[in-house]
């Protein structure tokens, strides 16, 4: 269920994409042709929809998720992931017909989604690394006006 999901919202951020323009069409096709098709197995599709989203070059159209995809052992959470990125690339690739707040939502969105791959990274980082990281998330998203429990503690 969970990678049918994810498979569907990828068609939905393809045509996103397609519909962009300013070359992303011809990069993400580039992508495609670099990855091949889709793989059968779960884990590899993942990883596949990590590449994707995520190429080499970027398209500079998704949130990072390359190290966080690779690094999950999990295959479920990695899909989950995956398909959360996914979301949010589409939400902003249709960011143009949206008023201001919508905007600010997709930020604080964004934003979450970020610390929850950093806070992955971070376990094992320096203590002043981390919390230099958690600080400067927590700032971002008291700017937007919504809390983070914990923040700058560990």
């Amino acid at each position: 269920a969970a990678a049918a999901a994810l498979a569907a919202a990828l068609a939905t951020w393809r045509q996103n994409v397609r519909r962009r323009g300013w070359g992303s069409a011809a990069a993400l096709d580039r992508a495609i042709a670099d990855l091949g098709n889709a793989p059968s197995g779960l884990g590899d599709f993942g990883l596949w929809a990590a590449a994707l989203v995520n190429p080499i070059p970027a398209l500079g159209v998704a949130p990072e998720i390359r190290y966080a995809a690779m690094s999950s052992t999990d295959t479920v959470e990695r899909i989950a992931l995956v398909h959360r990125a996914v979301l949010l690339s589409c939400a902003e690739l249709d960011r143009s017909r949206r008023g201001p707040i919508s905007r600010l939502v997709l930020s604080v969105g964004g934003a979450a989604l970020l610390v929850r791959v950093l806070g992955d990274l971070l376990l094992g980082a320096p203590g002043a690394l981390r919390d230099r990281v958690v600080g400067l998330a927590a700032a971002a998203l008291e700017a937007a006006a919504v809390p983070l429990a914990g923040a700058g503690s560990q």
